[in-house]
């Protein structure tokens, strides 16, 4: 039988480390200084729809709100067909996915207000936050179960002032600033290549980095995507394609201005 000192000596090896362990990761936690992946639940792929009243909604910012607590949420932008993917933000950049778990969910449309400064909203106010918003959202981790999300809303979206009236492009609200609002992650008011890698196919509407970059700086910046979104709302489009919400909502696409 080993000495009652030894065996003293050997439960102090142990447990002092797992104290000191404990103590620091409490400490990393209460500070925020684990990694997101360690500290944020797995990430799930989402991708659904919204419809208003029945019919998809296009353009429009949608955005979780975890009912945990400390946890992350996702974002997305609806397409021409209304269909949208989630990604969230992890340490460094955007992931796609959402965190698994409840989460309200908010979806707004809105338009810039003169000066660029500002909006002004346009989808009915209750899903604009979540505190009032209906839309719940459950992720799970099985994928396959999260490929079909519907967010059905109703109520109806407001008109969308001609430029004479609000003195800001119609595209840079529907486009432009989505864009802006989820992928500039410097906020320096344009988009990188590195930025622009991460958005989805869906949600840039068919802009084209390398064309949009006029002066080749290796940068989108406001004016050349407000350009280049322009151009695709002006775009001709397929027949069968669903109606965009330019298209029901504005008077007349304006035609991408032409340099002389």
């Amino acid at each position: 039988m080993k000495p009652r000192s030894f065996r003293f000596f050997r439960v102090v090896q142990v447990v002092i480390p797992a104290c000191a362990v404990v103590v620091l990761g409490g400490w990393m936690w209460s500070n925020d200084w684990l990694p997101t992946t360690l500290s944020q639940p797995s990430l799930a792929a989402v991708e659904g729809i919204v419809l208003l009243d029945g019919r998809p909604l296009t353009g429009a910012s949608v955005d979780t709100w975890p009912q945990r607590a400390g946890v992350r949420g996702a974002s997305g932008v609806t397409d021409g067909g209304g269909r949208f993917s989630l990604r969230t933000m992890v340490d460094t950049g955007f992931h796609d996915g959402a965190a698994v778990g409840t989460h309200r969910v908010t979806v707004t449309v809105s338009e810039p207000l003169p000066g660029g400064f500002g909006s002004r909203l346009l989808s009915p106010e209750k899903y604009a936050s979540p505190g009032s918003t209906p839309l719940i959202l459950r992720v799970v981790r099985r994928a396959v179960e999260n490929s079909a999300v519907v967010l059905q809303m109703d109520g109806q979206l407001l008109e969308v002032g001609p430029p004479a009236e609000t003195g800001v492009e119609p595209a840079e609200g529907f486009i432009v600033t989505p864009l802006l609002l989820h992928f500039d992650q410097d906020r320096d008011d344009r988009l990188s290549r590195a930025e622009y890698r991460r958005i989805d196919t869906a949600s840039r509407h068919g802009i084209d980095m390398e064309a949009a970059d006029v002066n080749q700086d290796a940068y989108v910046d406001r004016s050349e995507l407000t350009r280049a979104a322009i151009a695709v709302m002006a775009a001709p489009r397929r027949a069968e394609a669903p109606p965009l919400m330019w298209e029901t909502h504005l008077p007349a696409a304006k035609t991408p201005p032409v340099d002389k």
